[in-house]
């Protein structure tokens, strides 16, 4: 169900011929924490840099992504759940080459964009996102660690 809402809210977002894909939508099978680990630890396919924008979504807005990973842990403990079979979801919107990975105007275009994917297609949750270019291709991506918490 998480994805068939993501990928038609992605449909709906494409603005102006940017074209974008979700790649995948999957639950988190290890710690919450060893996600936010990749996320944020050291770039690879010798980038230099890993995150290019760090955006929060719900309680995470305006927040460092330290303090996003300590929200996104309190929500989970303040609506404890004896059905929630997985503690959060990991996402990724991949973007063609309509955005260039070199302006930092078109990532500020890839976070705002995925932001607006989550919270129109999640609207109670917290998320943090990490838009980043360092894949094999460069070109730029957004991971997305959406809480399994619905705060309504």
């Amino acid at each position: 169900m998480l994805h068939a809402q993501l990928t038609t809210k992605a449909i709906q977002n494409t603005d102006g011929g940017t074209s974008m894909v979700v790649s995948s939508i999957k639950p988190i099978k290890k710690s919450v924490g060893a996600y936010q680990n990749y996320i944020f630890g050291q770039p690879h396919n010798g980038k230099k840099e890993r995150n290019l924008i760090v955006l929060g979504v719900g309680n995470c807005e305006n927040m460092s992504s330290n303090n996003m990973s300590e929200v996104l842990k309190l929500e989970r403990e303040a609506f404890p759940s004896k059905t929630r079979k997985n503690d959060a979801y990991t996402l990724v919107v991949a973007f063609s080459d309509e955005l260039d990975p070199n302006s930092s105007s078109d990532w500020e275009k890839a976070g705002y964009i995925t932001k607006e994917i989550v919270e129109t297609a999640y609207p109670n949750r917290s998320a943090m996102i990490a838009v980043q270019r360092d894949g094999k291709s460069g070109l730029l991506h957004s991971h997305v660690l959406l809480n399994n918490v619905d705060a309504e």
